[in-house]
């Protein structure tokens, strides 16, 4: 098959990274991608807020199907009527106005992470704010401004994406970054040298689903949904699985 991913920062280079290796996947596109996705997939610069521009791509380039990694294109696509419903996005009051939502089933934390030969140094958030300890993240994220009020203290070195702040940890640059818990749990499992730090988890953000506002039906019964998987346990078990 043909397949095109939607967006231009680190995220969506993961994404191509991991879908690149897919024998299923005919051609990889990246809509607009970036330095890194142009290695792995063929990159077309477009602005993703222009549906029917990217709808023209996608007709003729013959894709076959779309990953959208940020969550702009999927508010916005919602609200158009053009999707029912997207996976996992953060509760934002401003998303509210423009989208609906539907129960939260889960949330994502922030964690600290270091290597293993560095982690006696971290027993906790203030011994990473120290002008000794080199602190890593990428630029225009979320990440780069947590670290900035968090560890202002810290020797921080901000890096372009692809890059992420993972790396320059591996590599011995640096000595701590900070991610979701979500990634943090890939992470660890991918990278045996990386330890979690010891530190009450910061910065919790709900997980829901995004629906179109007006259709109350529709956003009942996946409330519904939800709360039936929840009393089964499933989301629980899904947590503890992937170590959230």
């Amino acid at each position: 098959m043909n397949l095109a991913v939607i967006g231009s920062g680190g995220r969506e280079h993961a994404l191509c990274y991991k879908l690149r290796k897919s024998k299923e996947i005919k051609k990889l596109f990246c809509i607009p991608g970036n330095a890194g996705t142009n290695k792995l997939a063929e990159n077309i610069k477009e602005d993703i807020s222009n549906f029917d521009k990217i709808y023209q791509i996608i007709k003729e380039k013959k894709i076959d199907f779309v990953v959208i990694g940020p969550e702009e294109p999927l508010v916005n696509g919602i609200v158009a009527g053009g999707y029912y419903i997207s996976g996992s996005a953060s509760i934002q009051a401003k998303r509210m106005k423009a989208a609906g939502y539907s129960d939260t089933y889960m949330a994502v934390v922030i964690k600290a992470f270091t290597t293993e030969e560095k982690a006696s140094r971290f027993d906790g958030w203030d011994s990473i704010n120290k002008p000794d300890v080199k602190t890593a993240t990428t630029l225009g994220t979320t990440f780069e401004k947590l670290s900035k009020d968090w560890f202002p203290n810290s020797d921080l070195t901000l890096i372009e994406a692809p890059a992420r702040g993972y790396q320059e940890v591996l590599a011995g640059r640096s000595d701590v970054f900070i991610t979701s818990n979500v990634e943090g749990s890939t992470l660890l499992s991918k990278y045996p040298n990386l330890r979690e730090i010891s530190a009450e988890p910061r910065n919790p953000t709900p997980l829901a689903m995004l629906m179109p506002q007006a259709d109350q039906v529709w956003i009942n019964f996946v409330d519904h949904w939800i709360k039936i998987k929840k009393t089964r346990g499933f989301f629980e078990k899904l947590a503890k699985k992937h170590g959230l």
